[in-house]
């Protein structure tokens, strides 16, 4: 999910000279009422941003299993990136060469893609694009600690924002509330405090951003100050489960995962904090949530990691960790019903997909993972349904 530009001690993905989500930083939070077990889904597409390709892989879903398969004339051309984030019909790219800009594409009903519009915007984005979802907007965090706003004016089409906040601090990553309410932003105190979440209310009418929110204990700390030695990444990623009640951070250098209970102010409290896996030298790093359990992506293990949250604190699922294919997993995405997890690793390069029974317990489709030979040393890092 992170690439070079950002840092020499935050390994990840090469972008050439870009920066870069989860995504979904950083990671992404799914969708959906809960997991039944059944794997059916309702996306028709997936599609992968292999950032160093630079090229964007697609795959047909198959509704019944969440198997995917190569579509014909992928993969498309992309710029060097580092996001993607699709709403309205529309994908669109977050490219760092040769200058930071957005590329959006519309999404055609075989789902091959049609380049729309590419927009310079100012600074390189880093771990992820974030769509709004009202469909009307899209933000992201940069490398130089600032949140970038664009409105989406047409269909495939964006312009700047005003009033999103600027100059966070180091490490600044993002995520959104499904509800449209919250931004959730995620930073170093320079003054050697560690890192901390601070909640900003967004506003459906222009997309711009007040706050912070101030309530006892804000800001909210997800950990302590990071090594300045050593490749450990070092960015915290957020995500928000389905029903906007929760709040989850993925903490790499540390190994600890941590949950939040979102109040109707968008003041966080503590729920629970874990190791993020029993393994010694684990590090927690993407992270996707349903209305039940919270899901880490490990980036040094070839490892998932499950925890259920609804009665407290934060409990292993049955089972967890479970062993994935390979690592770092870059992005983890949860299917619009919550049944299904699609997972971004890049050695080996593919995506594993998961069906989450009603316990929480994860176990691997028939096929999985799934590859194509441009996505083999291109770091494909976001995966994103339609």
């Amino acid at each position: 999910m992170n690439n070079s530009a950002i840092s020499s001690n935050n390994p990840g993905p090469t972008s050439g000279s870009g920066g870069g989500s989860t995504s979904q930083p950083g990671g992404s939070s799914g969708g959906g009422s809960g997991s039944s077990g059944s794997a059916a889904t309702t996306a028709h597409f997936a599609y992968v941003y292999n950032v160093s390709g630079p090229t964007i892989d697609g795959f047909n879903v198959n509704q019944s299993t969440g198997a995917l398969t190569p579509m014909s004339g992928s993969p498309f051309a992309a710029p060097n990136g580092d996001g993607l984030a699709a709403t309205g019909g529309f994908l669109y790219a977050a490219g760092t060469e040769p200058s930071p800009k957005i590329v959006s594409y519309s999404i055609a009903s075989d789902g091959h893609l049609v380049p729309a519009q590419t927009l310079s915007i100012p600074d390189v984005i880093r771990y992820g694009l974030f769509a709004h979802s009202s469909g009307r907007y899209l933000y992201a965090a940069t490398v130089n600690g600032d949140i970038v706003g664009y409105q989406i004016t047409a269909p495939g089409q964006v312009i700047p924002i005003a009033g999103v906040p600027k100059s966070i601090g180091p490490n600044a990553s993002m995520t959104l509330s499904p509800d449209g309410k919250w931004a959730f932003v995620n930073y170093q105190q320079t003054s050697g405090g560690g890192e901390h979440v601070n909640t900003y209310a967004i506003s459906s009418n222009t997309g711009s951003w007040s706050g912070p929110v101030v309530y006892n204990g804000s800001p909210v700390g997800v950990g302590g100050v990071p090594p300045q030695v050593g490749n450990q990444p070092k960015i915290v990623h957020l995500a928000v489960d389905p029903s906007s009640q929760y709040l989850f951070a993925a903490n790499p250098y540390q190994n600890l995962v941590f949950a939040f209970r979102i109040g109707s102010d968008g003041s966080l409290t503590p729920v629970g904090l874990a190791n993020g896996t029993s393994s010694p030298g684990a590090a927690p790093f993407s992270v996707a949530a349903n209305s039940s359990f919270a899901y880490f992506g490990d980036f040094s293990q070839a490892k998932l990691s499950g925890y259920g949250f609804t009665s407290g604190t934060p409990a292993p699922t049955p089972g967890s960790p479970y062993a994935n294919v390979g690592a770092p997993a870059y992005t983890i995405t949860s299917d619009p019903g919550g049944h299904l997890l699609y997972v971004a690793t890049d050695s080996p390069a593919g995506i594993s997909v998961w069906n989450v029974a009603s316990d929480g317990s994860l176990s691997q489709i028939s096929g999985s993972p799934f590859s194509t030979p441009e996505m083999v040393g291109n770091n494909p890092a976001y995966v994103v349904l339609q």
